[in-house]
């Protein structure tokens, strides 16, 4: 009873050093699949394509890289980005998936590789950072 006691007592004490801000979706975004830190840019998948900031989400700009397909995932470690998307398909599952590749933080890409048939990804309604205090 007294080491929970403490516990509590230390986590009252102790200061919280963010605090959460919401953020402004890009313009006409409603829907976000995926977000990822790229670099120090953050990269949003959405049903129309990929949104980047540069200044911590003050400001959105679309990539051309996906011509308005939905982004379902982007992954990202060093240099390499994976990006993951879906296009409607002909047969029964409604989207097939695939994937861009870049060993080069984004500057070249490797043709686009179908990875799947019936592709689907969570989604957010809005966003959410930490804001430093």
């Amino acid at each position: 009873m007294r080491l929970l006691l403490f516990f509590i007592c230390v986590l009252y004490i102790i200061p919280s050093f963010g605090q959460w801000e919401k953020l402004q979706n890009p313009e006409g975004i409603t829907k976000i699949n995926c977000i990822t830190r790229v670099g120090a840019d953050i990269w949003l998948g959405t049903e129309s394509g990929i949104y980047i900031s540069s200044n911590e989400g003050i400001s959105w700009n679309k990539s051309e890289l996906l011509n308005n397909s939905a982004c379902v995932d982007v992954l990202s470690l060093s240099d390499t980005i994976v990006v993951i998307y879906a296009v409607p398909s002909n047969d029964i599952s409604g989207y097939s998936g695939y994937s861009f590749v870049s060993f080069t933080g984004g500057n070249t890409w490797h043709p686009p590789v179908l990875i799947g048939e019936a592709f689907a990804g969570a989604n957010w309604e809005s966003l959410w950072k930490v804001q430093s205090t």
